[in-house]
């Protein structure tokens, strides 16, 4: 086991019965499993559920995340989610922590607060292994690990709008890209681990190489506007898989998507929107919008929370284009099927490329036989992609005045005739970059055809290719919805729950936790995880336990020890009283400053909020 003393601050960490921490042998990576944790002998519980814990515990015998197939399957077995209890409060921290992440291995948590301090613990041991000072003036909202550095360097933001990097070998913090607005969400790539992402209240997304000076390595990547302003950013999360995906939080109707790639003229690859939301909903509330967004283990879903709304799933658009590979299955090889879920992605990436270059190389040689093209292929296409992109653009923006022309005049006949045609209803505020159309809408293939002076070969097979991507790229809607909690007064995090992403979790302003099965969207666990609210649900990698954090001072880290499921008794009285809340409207301050407020009337003992 370990000490149960915390280190750095000298503070103890707490069991869930309120005294020091003892070690529990069941949590103990050295123990290799047994009965720790579980009811003693005379405590009057079902023999039959207390082996079932008993043995599912037990079998998980090592703490290598991610290798163990059957440590995976147990991992997903929703009785262990129904069995989540609170094992530890980890102190240390003297003001709300907002920001919790764990590291690849899942051995390490990092977390950062209104101290403007980030601190390292260990989560199984309940210690405080390191404490750091920032440099930050504000409330610091995020906080990593950056990838393949050992743990030893770590980026933050916060609302001084600064992002800074952290040695902790040498303890020397540096500023390595500022904003005009507060910071919320930073990012790394994983095949770019010098890369650096951070998007801010200012509407942009910057991308900072660490491996050059501040303020030369910092740059614009995107910046978020419409035809009524700068749209404020909230959250950021990077592709598990591609990371040149970047998908983000903002202050309107919309969830977008950025390919890192191709972002010069500001314009994302893909929208999301929640069907109810189609109309906009700025005029309910200037203070609404999305406040966290989250990918699935293997990419292909998108979370999506909204203020004073619901949690949403949408198909991305990388599983909607895959859906149209088609590989004849008797051309595979049993030895070739792939084994992980990344090996997976990558073969449907593979497979996606192949036949692309061979619809080119066959429109362009006119045979019906596809055959793979060469890199002259792959590069002319690219160039094409190009031309055609900025063509199509300008057909798009001429297409739209003409239209903003006809509606202006149905607008004006329609208020002769004292009554307004339906079909001419629309918000006149929308843009191209915040509500686009699909391309046949906007210019035709016709005119694009034209456009290109009779080249129609290996130029028609890659623009019908692009098409078919536009088409599964705009104007996305999800595919469920997720409801009973309460996101009024700050602004909160939403995730995957599960190696294999099987729930959804989020923390919620009545200070619970709740825990959706993704497939049916009902509820299978709700804990008190706060006396005030729960922002921050992270799960370690592996799955196995859960860390959160909210209005208090801790950070919660909760593990399956119960001996019997919980029966959710009050589930549908909570989830009616947040019902009515929410209908009675959200408090109007943006979430970020609501959230400031509690923190600080926590911290100088008001209770009363």
């Amino acid at each position: 086991g370990g000490g149960g003393g915390g280190g750095g601050g000298g503070k103890a960490a707490k069991n869930r019965r309120g005294g020091v921490r003892v070690p529990v042998p069941v949590l103990d990576r050295k123990a290799g499993g047994g009965g720790g944790g579980l009811p003693a002998e005379g405590v009057a519980t079902s023999p039959t559920r207390r082996n079932i814990t008993r043995s599912l515990l037990a079998s998980q015998s090592t703490r290598s995340p991610g290798v163990n197939s059957r440590r995976r399957a147990v991992c997903r077995h929703e009785c262990l989610v129904k069995r989540l209890e609170l094992d530890t409060e980890l102190l240390g921290h003297d003001g709300c922590v907002n920001t919790v992440r764990w590291n690849a291995t899942g051995t390490r948590i990092v977390t950062g607060s209104d101290d403007t301090k980030l601190h390292i613990y260990d989560p199984y041991l309940g210690k405080l292994l390191h404490a750091f000072p920032t440099g930050h003036t504000g409330n610091i909202f995020n906080a990593i690990f950056l990838h393949r550095s050992g743990d030893a360097k770590i980026a933050s933001c916060a609302a001084d709008g600064e992002v800074r990097l952290l040695d902790c070998v040498t303890s020397i913090v540096s500023k390595i890209a500022g904003h005009r607005g507060m910071a919320h969400k930073v990012a790394n790539a994983i095949d770019e681990p010098s890369l650096i992402f951070s998007c801010s209240e200012d509407g942009t997304i910057r991308q900072t190489d660490i491996r050059r000076p501040y303020p030369v390595g910092t740059s614009n990547l995107v910046k978020v506007e419409t035809d009524e302003g700068v749209v404020e950013l909230k959250s950021m999360a990077m592709h598990p898989i591609n990371s040149y995906a970047l998908a983000v939080a903002a202050r309107d109707e919309h969830t977008r998507v950025f390919d890192r790639r191709m972002t010069r003229q500001n314009a994302p690859v893909a929208i999301y929107t929640p069907s109810e939301y189609e109309d906009g909903i700025g005029d309910l509330n200037p203070f609404y919008g999305s406040t966290g967004v989250a990918y699935s283990w293997d990419g292909r879903e998108l979370l999506s929370t909204y203020h004073n709304g619901k949690i949403y799933l949408f198909q991305t658009h990388h599983a909607q284009r895959s859906r149209e590979i088609s590989v004849p299955i008797g051309s595979l090889d049993a030895k070739m099927v792939p084994e992980s879920p990344h090996e997976e992605a990558k073969a449907r990436a593979r497979a996606n490329w192949r036949n692309a270059l061979a619809r080119a190389e066959s429109a362009r040689s006119g045979s019906t036989d596809a055959s793979p093209g060469d890199k002259r292929s792959l590069t002319h296409w690219k160039a094409t992609w190009w031309r055609q992109r900025a063509r199509d653009k300008s057909l798009k923006a001429a297409a739209l005045s003409n239209r903003e022309r006809e509606r202006e005049r149905a607008k004006a006949k329609g208020r002769e005739e004292g009554a307004e045609d339906p079909k001419h209803r629309f918000s006149s505020s929308s843009s191209s970059s915040s509500k686009p159309k699909r391309h046949k809408e906007a210019g035709g293939g016709g005119d694009a055809k034209d456009a290109r002076s009779g080249r129609v070969d290996v130029e028609d097979a890659l623009s019908s290719l692009q098409e078919d991507e536009e088409e599964a790229t705009y104007e996305l809607r999800e595919s469920r919805q997720y409801t009973g909690h309460l996101n009024m007064r700050t602004v909160k995090e939403v995730n995957f729950y599960g190696p294999r992403s099987d729930h959804v979790i989020s923390g919620s302003d009545d200070g619970r936790i709740f825990i959706w099965r993704k497939s049916d969207g009902k509820l299978v666990q709700l804990l008190k995880g706060d006396q005030d609210v729960v922002n921050v649900v992270q799960s370690s990698p592996d799955g196995d336990v859960l860390a959160t954090s909210g209005i208090e001072h801790t950070v919660k880290i909760w593990r399956p020890l119960g001996d019997l499921p919980n029966e959710l008794e009050d589930a549908e009285e909570v989830m009616a009283s947040n019902q009515r809340a929410m209908e009675r409207g959200m408090p109007m301050l943006p979430a970020d400053v609501f959230q400031m407020l509690l923190s600080r009337l926590r911290a100088a003992g008001n209770d009363e909020i």
